[in-house]
């Protein structure tokens, strides 16, 4: 009886520990500002981006634009193409659209990140960057290939490095945004159709991107309109995923939780009726139904108590 009570009592712990351990994920992503933000200010994220029809003149009046406007700090250029990848998934051939471009040397907008303390280095020759939430959903790792056709010419393009890119880290982004070597379209005499301008603003919390971009668009009403994505729109992607992954959580926690308090309500009521002689001796004594009622519940109080304390610190990493 000893051994069973003894094993009882680690499963009931471990399942709480689990319990505490989802849930208190679940709630640090709700009650987060949003993991969002932090990536923004982390890779010093540009907050709008305008993909653009190559023409000089245009991309030219929209940077002047916007660098006059007092709330913004700094509007930069990469060049780019919309393009069809080939890549093998599961021995399948899969082709896709994403927005081929040329990386930035010496930018500090827009940073990509490996890691938390890494910067992505620039790639070389036929390599390519790719963002975390690209590789992910597709089964790319380092060193995989994704063949590009122009013209006559084929390049396989080796993935270098896998990057948070805050603009397109995101499943609501598409196409996705890869980088190749800065200097990827004029060593290949690639005639690239397409730009993204990368606008940064001073304090974005506290101005209006998308009426900003509206008055531009006014003013402006003889450009090609560009697409526009507004800081609001990639918040509100990344929300949606965080929000359903925590409400995801919360209920699978809530749910095992409920299980939980049947099973030890179950084990208590077993206890005592096998330990009817026990309790009769603790009478006799002079213990009090509260003193015995207690000193049950005090060895599924102690195992809640540490199971939930190691449960929060197994969740604080993650």
């Amino acid at each position: 009886m000893l051994r069973k009570r003894i094993t009882q009592n680690i499963l009931i712990g471990i399942i709480i520990m689990m319990v505490s351990s989802l849930m208190y994920i679940g709630i640090s992503i709700v009650s987060q500002a949003a993991p969002f933000q932090e990536m923004y200010h982390w890779a010093n994220a540009a907050e709008n981006m305008l993909l653009m029809t190559k023409i000089d003149d245009e991309i030219q009046r929209t940077v002047n634009w916007y660098e006059n406007r007092t709330e913004v700090e700094q509007v930069i250029s990469y060049e780019t193409d919309m393009v069809n990848i080939e890549y093998e998934n599961n021995d399948k051939s899969i082709t896709e659209m994403i927005l081929l471009t040329q990386y930035l040397n010496n930018n500090d907008v827009d940073i990509l990140y490996s890691d938390s303390k890494t910067i992505a280095r620039a790639p070389k020759g036929n390599e390519i960057i790719v963002s975390h939430n690209f590789a992910k959903g597709r089964n790319l790792e380092i060193g995989d290939t994704l063949r590009y056709k122009y013209k006559e010419q084929e390049f396989e393009l080796i993935i270098s490095s896998i990057v948070v890119d805050p603009q397109f880290s995101t499943v609501f982004m598409t196409p996705s945004r890869c980088f190749v070597d800065p200097d990827f379209f004029e060593a290949n005499n690639i005639v690239n159709s397409m730009q993204i301008l990368s606008v940064k603003y001073y304090d974005i919390e506290n101005i209006d991107d998308a009426a900003i971009f509206a008055e531009f668009s006014q003013t402006q009403s003889d450009i090609s309109s560009p697409i526009f994505i507004g800081y609001k729109s990639i918040e509100n992607s990344y929300n949606i995923v965080m929000g359903i992954i925590a409400a995801i959580l919360i209920v699978v926690s809530v749910m095992i939780f409920i299980i939980v308090v049947f099973v030890i309500k179950n084990t208590l009521q077993n206890q005592i009726l096998n330990q009817y002689k026990q309790i009769g001796v603790k009478k006799a004594i002079g213990y009090t139904n509260t003193q015995i009622r207690n000193s049950m519940f005090l060895v599924y109080g102690m195992i809640g108590i540490v199971s939930s304390i190691l449960g929060v610190i197994i969740g604080l990493p993650i």
